[in-house]
């Protein structure tokens, strides 16, 4: 869970990939975090987990990210943004 600062929403992490001139984004969730799986670490720094659940579980994952980058140099961002 010492990871999730910063963390990205999917499309964020997408849209940097696009501008950074990657394509054919595939991202494969290879597990979704639950509250569970934080509650002791939450409770630990005084946060109360049942108020928190809500907002928190099933919305973090962990996750086999593929993209390539062509050969021919990205132009202009319209190529890019696909």
């Amino acid at each position: 869970m010492g990871c999730v600062a910063g963390a990205l929403e999917e499309q964020d992490y997408r849209n940097k990939l696009a501008a950074a001139c990657f394509v054919e984004i595939e991202i494969e969730p290879t597990r979704i975090y639950q509250v569970e799986d934080a509650s002791k670490f939450l409770a630990a720094q005084g946060i109360d987990v049942d108020a928190i659940a809500p907002l928190v579980d099933g919305k973090f994952m962990s996750a086999y990210i593929w993209a390539k980058k062509p050969l021919v140099s990205c132009c202009t961002p319209a190529c890019c943004w696909k």
